[in-house]
């Protein structure tokens, strides 16, 4: 019994020493695991403001160049164009489905209005068929609620009427002469860009002729587009 008491005794005085101690190291891991998380915050917080900063920087260069591009291009006149920014794509999925519409970050406040044609280069991009204080939608010119008066350089005339990701030039006089390879524009603005045929479908027996027609623009990769503003 008496070395049981003097066991309990030890014991005592270990735990009761131990036991500060225990909280004392358990305090300061703990002190150090904020510490660390802190740290990682700050570190995620710097990692996310610069990844920013580079998504942001290549954006700008991006415009710049779109900018410089489309200022060097005599059709349509630079000094009718309003630049803006693509914010958007809805229903357009990678290998799936193409794009049909854009979302602009230029609305009424920047003088959008509904019927402007959007352009790209000297290549037809769409028109704005719907608009709001800040923003504005652009139906593309391959969607099928849009057709288009236009002409080959040849001046053969017809209509550019979109397939859904496909143009097709259509209401062609079977006596007209149609090529594969020849641009086609439109006529209003004039001389824009729709693309090339890329096949020619003429009949005997049929009044009329068609043709597809290729774009020239990836409108996937497409991230500023110019609103001629010669309407206004």
């Amino acid at each position: 019994m008496a070395k049981a008491s003097w066991f309990e005794n030890v014991r005592g005085v270990f735990e009761s020493t131990i036991k500060p101690m225990q909280r004392i190291i358990f305090s300061l891991t703990q002190m150090q695991q904020i510490f660390f998380d802190k740290e990682k915050d700050e570190l995620r917080r710097e990692i996310a403001s610069l990844q920013k900063k580079i998504v942001d920087q290549k954006q700008l260069e991006k415009e710049v160049i779109a900018l410089k591009d489309q200022f060097q291009t005599n059709n349509p006149n630079s000094k009718l164009l309003l630049p803006a920014n693509i914010l958007g794509m809805p229903r357009f999925i990678p290998g799936i489905s193409a794009p049909s519409i854009f979302i602009l970050d230029a609305g009424e406040e920047d003088k959008i209005r509904i019927g402007q044609v959007v352009v790209f280069k000297d290549n037809v991009v769409g028109k704005v068929t719907k608009v709001s204080e800040r923003f504005s939608v652009v139906t593309l010119i391959t969607d099928p609620s849009l057709s288009f008066s236009a002409q080959t350089v040849g001046g053969v005339l017809g209509v550019v009427k979109g397939q859904g990701g496909d143009l097709v030039f259509e209401n062609v006089l079977a006596s007209e002469d149609l090529r594969v390879g020849e641009i086609v524009v439109i006529k209003d603005p004039p001389n824009l860009i729709v693309g090339k045929i890329i096949s020619v479908d003429k009949t005997q027996s049929s009044l009329f002729q068609s043709a597809q027609v290729e774009s020239v623009i990836d409108f996937s990769k497409v991230s500023t587009v110019f609103v001629v503003m010669s309407n206004q």
